[in-house]
């Protein structure tokens, strides 16, 4: 039983789970018993084969893990224009539970916002110049806008003249 929620602090109350979604693994004895505690404390279960637990771990720490780096990143950037950390978590907050809401909503691809699903090639053009000063947080650029790339295309979001710019823009280094 294991729960997929964030803990910061070791002693969370109760209500910390309640709609928390938990992995289960185990017999059926032992599955039916941690349903019987996951219901009290008002969360939902699924059911996980032990050979997609790397999987399983690995989507965790992504949508969590990797949150805080990319808000830890994009904060720096913002600390660099010369924002105190505090004004940028501040800055950036707004805009990242927007994003969440939106996503709760909605879902991932229908939600995709921003210079790549617009198709705004010279607003890339000039974040990812003003980005190679800035080695680390190029790279994970470069990475994360190949990605939404795809999904703008995948989801037919920008033309195809505007994906092949992107794509070489991208791989420019």
């Amino acid at each position: 039983m294991h729960p997929v929620q964030a803990f910061a602090k070791k002693n969370a109350a109760p209500d910390v789970f309640k709609g928390v979604y938990f992995s289960l693994e185990g017999s059926t004895k032992a599955q039916q018993a941690s349903k019987a505690i996951i219901k009290k404390l008002s969360g939902h279960s699924f059911v996980i084969k032990e050979e997609d637990k790397p999987l399983y771990h690995a989507a965790c720490s992504m949508a969590s893990d990797f949150l805080i780096v990319l808000l830890e990143s994009a904060s720096s950037l913002l600390q660099k224009s010369g924002n105190t950390p505090e004004q940028a978590l501040k800055i950036l907050l707004p805009l990242v539970q927007g994003t969440l809401h939106n996503v709760k909503n909605f879902n991932t691809r229908s939600t995709l916002t921003g210079p790549i699903a617009r198709g705004d090639i010279k607003t890339i053009s000039s974040q990812l110049e003003a980005l190679r000063k800035h080695p680390p947080h190029y790279e994970m650029f470069l990475k994360l806008a190949s990605q939404t790339l795809e999904m703008a295309i995948q989801k037919n979001k920008i033309s195809s003249q505007n994906a092949k710019i992107f794509k070489a823009l991208l791989e420019e280094k």
